[in-house]
């Protein structure tokens, strides 16, 4: 969803910090709860998102599976697709697996993406963190070496799904 259909942030951010520039207005605002805080959000929609989203839904399936919260997600699809006949189905965070990162980089990510025997190790060992700690670099306790948590969205969720027929579209 993030990057992909839309971009989206604080509205301290985007209006006093000027994140997107002094003259970003985004497409609209919306709101959810985290921890009994209200959080106010400014969503700017990819370019044509809605007709590719008008023309798409009566010929495909479109599910939404994003490594987001489900509060903060819903809020904004709740937006983009009002009466829920654009996504059949939403898949959140909860549904992601998690796995810690050594040195956070992009080789590492795949190396342990393709080694399925090092990856279903890490991904028992973790424990799971608050939305805001998720997108930081961390120091190791034990070597002090940079790790990163990334979610990693497991299809296996699709049960029923023929995979040879679904087109993944992500950042």
């Amino acid at each position: 969803m993030d990057e992909t259909l839309i971009h989206a942030a604080t509205t301290v951010d985007i209006e006093v910090n000027n994140i997107y520039g002094p003259d970003a207005r985004p497409d609209f605002y919306t709101s959810f709860e985290d921890q009994d805080q209200l959080i106010q959000i400014g969503v700017f929609k990819r370019p044509y998102l809605e007709l590719l989203l008008a023309m798409a839904a009566p010929h495909f399936e479109i599910c939404i599976y994003t490594a987001s919260e489900q509060m903060y997600a819903d809020a904004i699809l709740d937006v983009l697709d009002p009466d829920g006949t654009i996504f059949y189905k939403r898949i959140y965070r909860n549904q992601c697996l998690q796995a810690v990162i050594p040195g956070a980089t992009s080789c590492a990510i795949q190396d342990l993406l393709y080694n399925q025997e090092s990856f279903s190790k890490s991904s028992r060992l973790l424990e799971s963190q608050s939305s805001y700690e998720d997108h930081t670099l961390k120091q190791s306790e034990d070597d002090e070496a940079e790790t990163r948590t990334v979610y990693v969205k497991d299809l296996r969720v699709l049960r029923g799904v023929d995979l040879s027929r679904v087109v993944i579209v992500d950042n």
